[in-house]
C-alpha cells in the first residue's frame, strides 16, 4: 500500500496530505464526532481572537446571529459554489471557546490525529500562547483573513509588508510549533513583487508553511442565488466551493516562478481528486478541505484517500512524497496520470461493477420476487368490455420500487396512458398536495397514501381511492452483524417509508445510535470504510447492492437482519373516479397491471433487462449520492 505521508520542513508529519480546514466543520463537540468516522490526518480549530472572538454559536446573552449559507449558479445553471456570511462572534472563537474546542476535539479525534490552532493576525500573540493548552496542538496556523481586505490596490504592499512584522511576532511568540500562514486571495495582485518575494523568504527560512488562499470575498448577484421566494442581498460574505479551484490553480502557478518557495498547501476550491492531482502539479504538498466535505459528507476524505492511492500506483511510486516530485519535474507524469484520475472523478471503480447488467439483474430478480409475492384482486382478470379513449389519462411512475416502477411505464405505454415521473413518493405528494400535480394513476406505498388522505380534504379532486393491492414494498435492515443487536450504529433515511422499520430496529437493538443520513451526501465513501458494527435501513435492491460496496471481510457476511414490508396500492384520484368513462378506464388499467405482473413472474430476466432500459441504473446511481450538485458524475462508466 502507498505511503500518503506528507512531512514539511518544519518537522510536522501528517499520515496523509488532507487536512480539514477550519471552518463551521470543525466548530463543536458534533462536528468533531462526525469527523472522527474518517479518522483525519489534521484538523484545524476555529480560527482565535482575543478582540472578536465569541463562543462560536448563535444566540447567548448578545443574540448572535446563525451562519448563512446560499449556494449560487455560475452562468451554465450548474452549482458553482456557496455564498456564507456570520457574524465574528459566531466565526471566531475567545480564549475560553477555543480551550474547550480544542478538549472536545482532542477526546473525539484520538492523540493520531494532527490538531492545528488558527490564529487571528494583530493579536496579542504571547498572552494567546500563555492562555492556551499549546501542548496539545501539532502546528499553529496565522490566518490573514481580514488582513489585506479592503485595501486598494495602491495600498497592498504596504499592508504586506505589515502583516510581514506581524508574522514576526507570531513567530517569536510560538516558537516550538510548526507553524503556517494562511494567505488571503487579495493578496493574488502582488505575487511578483519585492514584497512577496521577501515574504516567501521570509517564510522558508523559519521553515514556516504557507496555505494558499482563503476564501473569495465578493458578492453573489441574485440572478444566480439559490433562495426561494424574495431573495436578499448577498454582499457582505465570502465564495466558498468549485469556483475558487481556477483561482487557487492559478495562484500556484504563479508562485513557481518565485527562486524561493516555503511548503505549500492548497485551500480553496479542491473538491475532488483531479484538483488534488492539478495542484500537486504545480508545486502543493497537502491540501486544506472544506467544502468538499460540505457538499459530500465526511467519507469524502476516505474517498481521496482510496483514490490517491490509486493515482500513486499509476504513477509507479510507492510514497506522496515521490509522486509530488515526480509531478512537479516534467508533464509526462502528470499527463500519464490524470487519464485515470479523470475515470476516477466519474465513477469509482466498485460502483460501475456493482451495477453492471451481470451483477445488477440477479439483485433486481431478487427484489421482484419479493415484491411481487403479493396476490391480486380476482376483478382484474376480467378484460374490459369496452376501450374507452385513454390518451389523457395520467399514470405516475415511481422508480423507488422496482415493481411499481416496472408495471406503471408498462401498463402506460401498452395502453397509451400519459406518463409523468416523479423521483419518490414524498415528492409526488408534496407535489399534490400544493397543487403542483394532478394525476390520474399512481402506484404507492400504504404510507404514501396514508399521508394524502391526511393532508387533502375530503372534496379534493386528487384525493385517492384505493383499488386494491398490486405487491410489497419493504424495506430492510442489513449489514455483515449476526444479529440486530451487534450494531453499534444503524443508519437511515428520512421518508415515510421506512418509519416502520425504524420503530421495529429500536426494539431490537435498544443500545444502537440509529442516525439519519442526509441523501445529498456521497454513500460510497462512507460503505468503502463500513465495519460489522454498523447497519443501514434501505429498500431493496440498494440494500443488498450497499454490501458489494464495503470491505471485503464486511461483504462477504452482508445479509438481511430485520424486514418490514407494506402494500404496494394502485389508487385512482377521485377526478379519476367522476369522469364519465371512469369504470372502463379503470379496468383496463387493472387488467394490464394482472398482465404484466405475470409477465414478470414468468419472465423475471427480461422484466430485469426492461427495467433497465427504464434507466434503473441511472436511479440507483442518484440514490449512492451522485445527484446533480456532482456534476464530476455525469452517468455510468
Amino acid at each position: 500500500m502507498p505511503d500518503l505521508a506528507v512531512t514539511f520542513p518544519s518537522g510536522l508529519t501528517l499520515r496523509d496530505p488532507f487536512m480539514v480546514a477550519s471552518s463551521h466543520l470543525t466548530a463543536n463537540d458534533a462536528a468533531f464526532r462526525h469527523l472522527a468516522e474518517v479518522q483525519p490526518a489534521a484538523v484545524t480549530l476555529k480560527t482565535a481572537s482575543l478582540r472578536h472572538g465569541g463562543e462560536g454559536k448563535p444566540g447567548g446573552e448578545t443574540n448572535v446571529e446563525s451562519r448563512r449559507k446560499v449556494d449560487f449558479d455560475g452562468p451554465g445553471g450548474l452549482l458553482a459554489g456557496s455564498y456564507t456570511d456570520g457574524p465574528k462572534p459566531l466565526e471566531l472563537w475567545n480564549l475560553e471557546s477555543t480551550i474547550l474546542g480544542t478538549r472536545q476535539a482532542r477526546s473525539r479525534l484520538g492523540k493520531d490525529c494532527a490538531i492545528g490552532l488558527s490564529v487571528l493576525d494583530k493579536q496579542d500573540y504571547v498572552a494567546l500562547a500563555d492562555g492556551l493548552p499549546l501542548d496539545e496542538y501539532q502546528y499553529i496556523e496565522l490566518n490573514w483573513k481580514y488582513a489585506l481586505r479592503d485595501a486598494s490596490y495602491v495600498e497592498l504592499p504596504a499592508m504586506l509588508h505589515g502583516a510581514a512584522h506581524d508574522l514576526e511576532r507570531f513567530v517569536q511568540a510560538f516558537p516550538k510549533k510548526p507553524l503556517f500562514v494562511k494567505l488571503p486571495r487579495e493578496a493574488a495582485p502582488l505575487l511578483a513583487t519585492p514584497e512577496m518575494s521577501d515574504l516567501l523568504w521570509l517564510l522558508d527560512a523559519n521553515r514556516i508553511g504557507l496555505i494558499v488562499a482563503n476564501s473569495r470575498r465578493a458578492p453573489v448577484p441574485l440572478s444566480r442565488s439559490r433562495q426561494s421566494g424574495k431573495p436578499d442581498l448577498l454582499d457582505t460574505g465570502v465564495l466558498v466551493g468549485d469556483l475558487l479551484f481556477f483561482e487557487t490553480y492559478d495562484l500556484f502557478r504563479r508562485l513557481r516562478r518565485q527562486n524561493r518557495l516555503p511548503a505549500l498547501v492548497a485551500t480553496g476550491g479542491v473538491m475532488d481528486i483531479g484538483s488534488v492531482m492539478d495542484l500537486a502539479s504545480t508545486g502543493a504538498v497537502a491540501f486544506q478541505i472544506a467544502s468538499a466535505i460540505d457538499a459530500y459528507g465526511t467519507y469524502v476524505l476516505t474517498l481521496l484517500r482510496q483514490q490517491l492511492e490509486s493515482a500513486l500506483n499509476t504513477l509507479r511510486v510507492d510514497t506522496w512524497t515521490k509522486a509530488c516530485e515526480a509531478l512537479t519535474a516534467g508533464t509526462d507524469p502528470y499527463r500519464e496520470v490524470i487519464v485515470s484520475v479523470r475515470k476516477m472523478m466519474r465513477m469509482p471503480d466498485n460502483v460501475g461493477t456493482a451495477l453492471n447488467a451481470s451483477e445488477l439483474d440477479p439483485v433486481v430478480i431478487e427484489t421482484l420476487n419479493l415484491e411481487l409475492g403479493e396476490d391480486l384482486p380476482d376483478g382484474w382478470t376480467k378484460e374490459p368490455s369496452a376501450k374507452p379513449p385513454l390518451d389523457d389519462i395520467t399514470f405516475i411512475a415511481l422508480p423507488g420500487n422496482v415493481s411499481s416502477s416496472l408495471l406503471s411505464r408498462r401498463v402506460a405505454a401498452d395502453l397509451g396512458l400519459r406518463e409523468v415521473e416523479q423521483r419518490s413518493s414524498s415528492k409526488f405528494v408534496d407535489a399534490v398536495v400544493n397543487g403542483t400535480l394532478t394525476y390520474d394513476f399512481a402506484i404507492l406505498h400504504r404510507g404514501a397514501v396514508t399521508q394524502l388522505l391526511e393532508k387533502l380534504g375530503a372534496d379534493s379532486q386528487m384525493r385517492p381511492l384505493e383499488l386494491g393491492p398490486v405487491g410489497l414494498s419493504c424495506t430492510e435492515l442489513v449489514g455483515s452483524a449476526k444479529a440486530p443487536e451487534d450494531f453499534k450504529v444503524i443508519y437511515h433515511f428520512p421518508g415515510s417509508s421506512f418509519r416502520p422499520l425504524i420503530q421495529k430496529t429500536r426494539k431490537a437493538a435498544p443500545d444502537a445510535e440509529l442516525v439519519s443520513l442526509d441523501p445529498s451526501k456521497l454513500l460510497v465513501p462512507m460503505l468503502s470504510a463500513w465495519s460489522n458494527d454498523k447497519g443501514i435501513i434501505a429498500k431493496a435492491p440498494l440494500s443488498r447492492i450497499y454490501g458489494r460496496l464495503t470491505p471485503e471481510a464486511v461483504r462477504n457476511g452482508w445479509t438481511v437482519l430485520l424486514t418490514d414490508c407494506e402494500s404496494l396500492l394502485l389508487v385512482a384520484s377521485k377526478a379519476m373516479t367522476d369522469r364519465a368513462h371512469a369504470e372502463h378506464a379503470i379496468q383496463a388499467v387493472c387488467f394490464g397491471l394482472h398482465g404484466e405482473r405475470l409477465k414478470a413472474i414468468r419472465n423475471p430476466e427480461a422484466a430485469a433487462r426492461t427495467l433497465r432500459a427504464f434507466g434503473l441504473a441511472t436511479y440507483l446511481l442518484e440514490l449512492l449520492a451522485y445527484k446533480g450538485q456532482n456534476t464530476r458524475v455525469s452517468g455510468l462508466a
